[in-house]
């Protein structure tokens, strides 16, 4: 016991004599230290601090914040606090689980990079559609599709696609797709299957990457269409639906609608604002141009290019429930006449970036068209001469009328150039089919009969390359269940329209997220055009032939005036029933 206490007390008084060293001193020696070097007695192994984040301890209230090298990190904290709600959040109730996880969503997708991206697009067939690159799979490749605002599925036209129409060589004249080629395509089991205006698609569904603009979304639904009754028009090698998830056929929710909710992947961001716009070149002015693609306008993804546009756009809210672009028309006119206004349960128009054409209710298109000499219904062409025209107006070639349509107040102008679709020679002698022709009717016996409160109207390219357009969510329907439920949500969608300004030069120009390169073209936004040219403004495609429409304007009388039809056709639309007739003109208006 004695032996004991004595070793205790030598064990004391070296202690004494030799204190250890203070925190810092022995972090300084930590850090001399080198690693695995050997005393004899085992290996040292340095401790070093890994980051000057971390927390401040208790009791140091007088630890001046200029001396300290803290820094709080709040969004690990947020993080961490979240986590532990989010793991127990289902014992609240399904309701305020909900609540909870689309208000941390919300919140992520705030913290995240914002873009406004600007992609070039294409103009086929003479300003018939147009189109953007998209894309697909992995390896990606790059497919041409079609920009539609009136539909909400997207698809490719895949490998063997086979075409059922008449004359029909095959779905497109550019790319197929095999999904084999991509290691990330998932195949689903869900048929495809998609009544359009100008025939029916069918095929199969998946998941696969998609990127327009930078903005990639890893698992975004695709359908692969085997088989159409028509080719697509120009390069077309598929469709970019851009309406909501009500009409989507394919299952799922539209590309946009997510990278619009915040879906996209990290490098790509999300969108400034839920919004996109559109400016849609026109070749009317542009000699000697050919029947290929051309540069086409501009797309913007999450806002506008201001410099496209001249004053304040004016937004004009959706109609409900939320299915199409649709807002309401409020009158009809022609510039230097009167405007016809359009009744209330008859006004729904859809905006459709897919459509060529303009269609309209019958009485108030009388009214119209009644007001520009020579204009008559193709029913009244002489010696029944328009019996296959039915349900078109037809006009003089040299007619300078211009037609003005009228949303949110504001009366907007739909030049002559765009109204003189197709020369109808062979059927009557200096005569034009109008791209203003009869979509509805609420006369109950007829064949175009809509019930009130359906679309009535159906607004294309022919109107929409006379303004800028802007398609905006707002702040309603947050989260996919809220996007593709919007119509229940009280979504605060709209659609927006400015003048263009007189803009000439370059289009698609300056750099953008996706590296898409500078175009060139004239583009021609006012009448009188600068020059006297014969260009094509449309196509009618037929059993036989195709009548390409060419107008002349001629500066010095500033009227346009279709030359002869290239090549000379035989009689538009040959050996087709009157409904056949409509449908194949509605190719170019309720478009793929």
């Amino acid at each position: 016991m004695q032996r004991i206490s004595l070793l205790l007390l030598l064990y004391i008084s070296l202690a004494a004599a030799n204190p250890s060293p203070t925190p810092a001193s022995t972090f300084s020696a930590k850090r001399t230290s080198r690693i695995n070097s050997r005393d004899g007695k085992g290996i040292v192994l340095p401790l070093t601090r890994r980051s000057t984040h971390r927390p401040l301890p208790f009791g140091t209230s007088n630890h001046s914040a200029k001396d300290s090298d803290y820094t709080t990190d709040v969004d690990a904290l947020n993080s961490a606090r979240d986590a532990l709600i989010d793991k127990f959040v289902d014992s609240r109730g399904e309701d305020v689980a909900k609540r909870f996880r689309e208000k941390k969503l919300k919140e992520e997708t705030a913290r995240r990079k914002r873009a406004v991206t600007t992609v070039a697009t294409k103009n086929h067939n003479f300003d018939a559609v147009y189109s953007a690159k998209m894309e697909l799979g992995t390896p990606p490749q790059s497919f041409d599709v079609l920009l539609d605002t009136g539909s909400s599925d997207t698809w490719v036209v895949a490998a063997g696609c086979t075409c059922t129409g008449l004359n029909c060589s095959g779905c497109s004249s550019g790319k197929e797709w095999d999904s084999s080629s991509s290691s990330t395509w998932s195949q689903r089991g869900k048929v495809l299957t998609i009544q359009y205006g100008s025939g029916l698609v069918t095929g199969r569904t998946g998941k696969d990457v998609v990127t327009i603009g930078g903005f990639t979304i890893a698992d975004q639904v695709i359908g692969l269409v085997d088989q159409a009754a028509r080719t697509l028009p120009g390069t077309v090698e598929g469709l970019l639906g851009l309406a909501f998830g009500t009409l989507a056929r394919a299952g799922g929710t539209p590309w946009w609608l997510r990278i619009a909710n915040g879906d996209a992947s990290e490098r790509g961001g999300t969108l400034d604002t839920r919004m996109m716009s559109f400016w849609f070149s026109r070749y009317v002015n542009a000699p000697d141009m050919g029947m290929n693609d051309h540069a086409g306008g501009q797309f913007t993804l999450g806002g506008t290019n201001s410099s496209l546009y001249t004053g304040d756009i004016n937004y004009i809210s959706i109609m409900k429930p939320v299915k199409w672009w649709l807002i309401p028309i409020q009158a009809v006119g022609i510039e230097g006449g009167s405007s016809v206004q359009v009744a209330s349960g008859e006004d729904g128009a859809i905006i459709d970036t897919g459509t060529t054409l303009v269609g309209g209710e019958d009485t108030v298109l009388a009214e119209v068209f009644a007001q520009i000499p020579g204009a008559m219904k193709s029913t009244e062409i002489p010696n029944n001469g328009g019996a296959r025209l039915n349900g078109f107006y037809v006009l003089p070639c040299n007619s300078t009328a211009v037609v003005t349509l009228t949303f949110g107040g504001e009366a907007y102008t739909y030049s002559t150039a765009d109204l003189l679709y197709q020369r109808i020679d062979d059927i009557l002698p200096d005569y034009c089919l109008s791209s203003l022709f009869l979509f509805s009717s609420k006369d109950p016996h007829s064949i175009l009969y809509a019930p009130t409160g359906a679309p009535y109207w159906l607004v294309g390219d022919s109107f929409l390359k006379n303004v800028y357009s802007v398609f905006t969510l707002g702040d309603g329907g947050e989260g996919e269940a809220g996007l593709q439920g919007m119509g229940n949500n009280g979504a605060t969608a709209q659609v927006g329209f400015a003048r263009l300004s007189d803009v000439n030069g370059e289009i698609g120009s300056g750099e953008t997220t996706n590296g898409t390169s500078t175009q060139t073209a004239t583009a021609t936004t006012t009448r009188p055009r600068p020059l006297p040219t014969d260009v094509p403004i449309g196509v009618i495609p037929e059993e036989e032939t195709t009548v390409v429409v060419v107008v002349t304007y001629d500066p010095s009388t500033e009227t346009a005036t279709p030359s002869a039809a290239l090549p000379a056709a035989s009689p538009v639309i040959r050996g087709t029933s009157l409904l056949l007739a409509s449908a194949i003109l509605v190719f170019f208006t309720s478009m793929w």
